[in-house]
């Protein structure tokens, strides 16, 4: 007796951007989002999958490199249920841009933008879905983000003005901006961060998407070439659904903030703030 092929219907795309990336962060990130696709499956939650794995490194990444790390991390290149696909785009085209060739590519209702630094728990997926399959008017969920020392990451912000992305730039070189009742207030402090709450903006590190809706809008806005590509996304989509922050789905984000480190990164999360401003309109306070 055969089994059913598996249904489109309760399967899943995932797409990772890459440039250059941690080669040890992104075999956890393949070997958690593996655990957290096979608890699902137990569960019959999700069935199938296929993994967009693009990459926009200049010079491309060695393709071995990653074949080896899908063989030994994830499922191996050839899974009849859980599938992945290597776009070596040869140039960098942005992180939204990226993410759009995957999200063009499938039929799946659902969508997983994730980063290559993040790690799922293993019932972060199926979370995900039954909110979802709850909730039909969600188009957009994230989940509960800790730093990989277990301390709870502020990623949910409030519609910036002009005020709160200046103090929120200049408190990487003077913390205690960091203090200031109105930056706590940006960064959401003031939110329980253990309830379900709606319509906020929300990180790209980590984002469910109904694929329908994504679709709608027209993905990500490829204006944005890093940063702000993820806060667009959320104001486009709260205006067609809801776009929730669910705390019982849970990921570990083992992130760096590289921008820091790098005047050609805050140029680009400058620009990307400008057009951000543009789009949006100018509040000053």
């Amino acid at each position: 007796m055969t089994s059913n092929p598996p249904s489109l219907e309760k399967g899943i795309a995932i797409s990772i951007v890459l440039y250059h990336p941690n080669i040890h962060k992104l075999s956890r990130t393949l070997f958690h989002l593996k655990e957290a696709l096979r608890s699902s499956e137990k569960k019959t939650i999700l069935e199938n999958s296929s993994l967009f794995l693009i990459d926009n490194s200049i010079p491309p990444l060695d393709v071995s490199i990653l074949e080896t790390l899908i063989k030994e991390c994830y499922f191996g290149s050839n899974h009849p249920i859980h599938r992945t696909f290597l776009k070596t785009l040869k140039k960098n085209v942005g992180y939204g841009a990226a993410h759009n060739r995957a999200i063009w590519s499938h039929s799946y209702p659902y969508h997983l933008i994730l980063n290559p630094d993040v790690y799922l728990f293993p019932e972060t997926l199926t979370a995900f879905r039954e909110y979802a399959e709850r909730n039909s008017d969600v188009v957009l969920i994230t989940p509960m983000v800790f730093s990989h020392d277990g301390t709870l990451q502020y990623l949910l912000r409030r519609d910036p003005s002009l005020l709160d992305v200046t103090l929120r730039f200049l408190a990487l070189f003077f913390s205690p901006i960091t203090k200031l009742k109105r930056y706590r207030i940006y960064e959401c402090r003031d939110v329980d961060l253990h309830k379900v709450q709606d319509s906020y903006l929300m990180s790209g590190c980590c984002m469910w998407c109904r694929t329908e809706a994504l679709q709608n809008i027209g993905g990500f806005d490829e204006r944005f070439f890093l940063y702000c590509e993820d806060y667009d996304l959320s104001r486009r989509l709260r205006t067609i659904g809801r776009t929730v922050y669910l705390p019982h789905a849970k990921v570990i984000h083992d992130w760096e903030r590289e921008m820091a480190r790098s005047p050609r990164l805050m140029f680009t999360n400058i620009r990307s703030t400008i057009t951000f401003f543009n789009k949006w309109g100018w509040k000053i306070l």
